[in-house]
C-alpha cells in the first residue's frame, strides 16, 4: 500500500512521471521525523491528562499543534515559494518545471498530516484508538 501512489502514477500516466512526483516525495517527507520525536515524548502526558484532568489535555493538545505548527510552517512556506528553485538547483531546469508543482501540493499535505499526528497521538493516549478506526473507514 506504501507505494501504491507510484503504480497508479506510472500506470495511468508515464514512468518518467514517477520520478517527477517521487523526488519531491522523498524530500518533503523528510518532515514527518518533526512530529515522529514530538509525538512519543508527548504519549505519556496525555495518557495522564485524559484520565486526571480533561483541561490539561486540551491544554496539552492545543499548545502541541500550535508549536508543531510555529516549527514547521516556516519551512513548508519557504518550500513552497522556493520549490523551483530548489529543484532548479538541485536538479535541472526541465526537472523542475515538472515537479513544482507537486513539490508545492505535497508540501502542504505534508504540512497538514505533521499537525494531524498531534490529536492522532492524543486519541490513542486517551484509549480510544476505536475513533482513529472509525474516522478511517469513514473516509473510504
Amino acid at each position: 500500500m506504501v507505494y501504491m501512489d507510484r503504480f497508479l502514477i506510472g500506470s495511468w500516466l508515464t514512468m518518467s512521471a514517477v520520478a517527477y512526483y517521487v523526488t519531491p516525495y522523498e524530500v518533503i517527507t523528510r518532515f514527518w521525523i518533526i512530529p515522529a520525536s514530538l509525538t512519543p515524548v508527548l504519549f505519556p502526558a496525555f495518557s495522564a491528562y485524559a484520565v486526571e484532568n480533561a483541561e490539561k489535555w486540551r491544554v496539552l493538545h492545543d499548545r502541541s499543534v500550535k508549536y508543531l505548527f510555529l516549527i514547521m510552517g516556516p519551512f513548508i512556506i519557504a518550500i513552497i515559494v522556493l520549490a523551483h528553485p530548489i529543484l532548479e538547483m538541485w536538479l535541472n531546469q526541465e526537472f523542475a518545471a515538472q515537479s513544482t508543482g507537486v513539490f508545492q501540493i505535497l508540501a502542504v499535505g505534508v504540512l497538514f498530516n505533521c499537525l494531524a499526528q498531534v490529536p492522532f497521538g492524543a486519541i490513542q493516549a486517551a484509549g480510544r484508538p476505536d475513533l482513529t478506526a472509525k474516522l478511517h473507514l469513514a473516509g473510504c
